[in-house]
């Protein structure tokens, strides 16, 4: 008789329900704190109702402390009688009470920092909410990594302080990040002062004949702070975790944490501005410039167009709103009219084709007959891709859905093309960022045509290709093979296909390694 197997419970399996579980609100925070807070309190004064002698025994301590270096017989003698002191030199001796009591001047702050932002600034858009999390929580681990290094593990008295000028920096972070989201929204709806417009119309009058000069200035402005910025902040926490006196230490991660982000950024600036200079390059060279007519007006920016680029379609627009509109689709602003691609200025690196080695064995071992089979392995960088990327876990009707949406968005783009990154990346919001940053779509065509009908939207997948991934599957004429007894050994040159995806590995699988039985 069979019987039923224990639920067993795993390390692993309480992991994982841990981090489904969700992180408690502030308002959770504030309830759970004060209620500690409460229970603490009623002990404390059951202590001293219980027990009449403890208060002879804090006046007397308090007379002694270092109190009685500071104020005088007469006034140090009233400050001992109060009950108020009394619990407080309570307290300070004992440690649980001391955790609970900084906890609860955490949760004050908090309740405060409700009162003040339900007060001043009513409800909250999600994007403020987020924005003052991810500044609380970055502020929160720097906090930590700082006490970490300044208190050690035997100096907890040297916290208390910290933490309490943590709170009050805590405190002025969520209501700065807060003020100042609502501030950049409500800045164009106040009135401008007399001195900002008279400051506005001499600018406007100053710059209005050379737009493209204050266009160029305050890129090149914004750029270069932006890589001074970063790399300053890099060279800032290199120097801290390479010529820290504690060695390598937690704080280590704190550091290679904001390495990474200092270093990400700087990369994505400077592609963004090899992206932005390669379109405007392009327009450049293929776009001609032609004056306007006085009354049109650029339907980018409205203002007037003056001496501008006319595409193929007979639109004109300005340089720099050209660059910016092509930069995120590629056709015309007006008539959506698919226009030409820049040519490709950093071509990507050959893609190394694969190959198939093949194992059969016909089933003789000495004097055992065991069935024959035949594996085959598949061999270069298709075959590492299931393991670099992520797999998609959605199905087919998810998948289709989530192509559709996509497609709404971007009509110009192909539908196929939509379709094969979602398998790979498995997420709408991705495979919009890819689209966004380039990596398909207009800006993945860019390479290797200069045909002025061909749109950046369209990224074509031919049959052929296709075609390429079974073709040399069955076939066996060019493998080398080499017979032992009843065994066999096959190894097939590369197989020069079109598409990234080995002989053996299907496109929406992506399995290395199969294996075939056969009797």
């Amino acid at each position: 008789m069979d019987r039923p197997r224990r639920n067993v419970q795993t390390g692993f399996s309480s992991v994982l329900r841990l981090s489904r579980t969700p992180f408690p609100s502030v308002s959770s925070y504030i309830a759970i704190s004060l209620f500690i807070s409460f229970i603490a309190l009623a002990n404390v004064l059951s202590v001293f109702k219980s027990q009449p002698e403890i208060r002879a025994l804090l006046r007397e301590e308090i007379l002694n402390s270092s109190l009685a270096f500071t104020y005088d017989s007469k006034n140090l003698e009233y400050l001992s009688s109060l009950t108020v002191v009394q619990l407080l030199q309570y307290i300070k001796g004992n440690s649980p009470l001391i955790w609970v009591s900084i906890n609860t001047y955490f949760a004050l702050l908090a309740i405060l920092v409700k009162f003040l932002v339900k007060l001043t600034f009513k409800e909250l858009t999600r994007q403020e909410e987020v924005i003052a999390r991810h500044g609380f929580l970055s502020f929160l681990m720097f906090s930590v990594v700082f006490l970490s290094v300044v208190a050690g593990a035997h100096q907890s008295h040297r916290v208390l302080p910290w933490l309490i000028w943590f709170g009050i920096i805590g405190f002025m972070t969520v209501l700065h990040d807060i003020t100042y989201q609502r501030f950049k929204f409500a800045l164009i709806s106040l009135l401008r002062s007399l001195h900002g417009l008279l400051r506005c119309l001499s600018s406007s009058e100053r710059f209005a004949h050379s737009p493209d000069t204050v266009r160029h200035f305050n890129y090149w402005l914004d750029l270069s702070v932006t890589l001074a910025t970063d790399a300053i902040q890099l060279l800032n926490y290199t120097h801290l975790m390479f010529m820290s006196p504690l060695g390598f230490n937690i704080t280590c991660f704190f550091f290679f944490y904001h390495i990474k982000n200092a270093y990400s950024s700087i990369i994505n600036t400077l592609a963004r501005h090899r992206k932005h200079n390669q379109i405007f390059l392009h327009i450049q060279s293929t776009y001609p410039v032609e004056e306007a007519e006085e009354r049109d007006l650029c339907i980018v920016c409205w203002e007037k167009l003056g001496l501008s680029r006319r595409l193929p379609c007979g639109h004109q627009f300005h340089d720099w709103c050209l660059m910016w509109w092509l930069a995120q689709d590629g056709s015309c602003p007006t008539c959506r009219r698919a226009i030409s691609a820049p040519p490709l200025m950093n071509p990507q690196p050959s893609i190394i084709p694969g190959s198939t080695t093949t194992f059969r064995f016909g089933g003789g071992f000495g004097f055992l007959r065991l069935p024959s089979f035949s594996i085959e392995f598949s061999t270069g960088t298709s075959a590492l891709n299931p393991f670099l990327r992520r797999r998609t876990q959605n199905d087919d009707s998810q998948l289709i859905g989530m192509a559709n949406q996509v497609h709404e968005m971007f009509p110009r783009i192909s539908i196929d093309v939509i379709m094969e990154d979602l398998r790979i990346s498995g997420s709408s919001q991705a495979t919009i960022d890819n689209i966004l940053e380039g990596r398909i779509g207009f800006m993945a065509e860019i390479g290797g045509n200069n045909d002025e009908l061909r749109p950046w939207g369209i990224n074509e997948m031919t049959e052929d290709n296709n075609e390429l991934l079974f073709d040399d599957d069955d076939d066996s004429s060019g493998d080398d093979v080499v017979s032992s007894s009843d065994s066999t050994f096959t190894s097939s040159p590369p197989h020069h296909s079109a598409s990234t995806d080995s002989v053996v590995t299907q496109p929406t699988t992506g399995d290395a390694f199969n294996s075939r039985i056969t009797d």
